[in-house]
């Protein structure tokens, strides 16, 4: 995980995160956040650098009494998979820190982009 540029609010548009992910020593991809002040959107590419599809989510990271769902996006805008930040009830929410995220597959995605799907909910949290 790395982040580039200064890491303050006010500076936020230039500090954005990016996470690479290798498996065995081989880059599979990168996940990439996009500066967005509405929106959270997150490109994902192959490890030749391809982008290979989007991720974007609601306004509001923050739900009360539902889950927050973000919409994983191919690259001609159909939906491939959906991850979802589940709710666990207002004490668990207020008391803890810790979030439990729930993937589905709306179709056959190669295990490469599974795990780059996976690495992006990382990136999410």
């Amino acid at each position: 995980l790395t982040c580039q540029g200064c890491c303050c609010a006010f500076f936020y548009p230039h500090c954005t995160q990016a996470l690479t992910v290798t498996v065995n020593g081989e880059t599979v991809g990168t996940v990439r956040e996009r500066a967005t002040w509405i929106n959270p959107v997150y490109h994902v590419f192959d490890g030749v650098g391809n982008h290979v599809f989007k991720i974007r989510g609601p306004w509001c990271h923050f739900s009360l009494c539902d889950d927050v769902n973000f919409r994983v996006l191919d690259t001609a805008g159909t939906e491939i998979a959906n991850i979802a930040k589940k709710w666990r009830g207002c004490l668990r929410e207020a008391l803890t820190d810790a979030d439990n995220f729930e993937i589905n597959f709306t179709e056959v995605v190669e295990t490469d982009l599974k795990v780059l799907i996976l690495a992006a909910t990382f990136l999410i949290d």
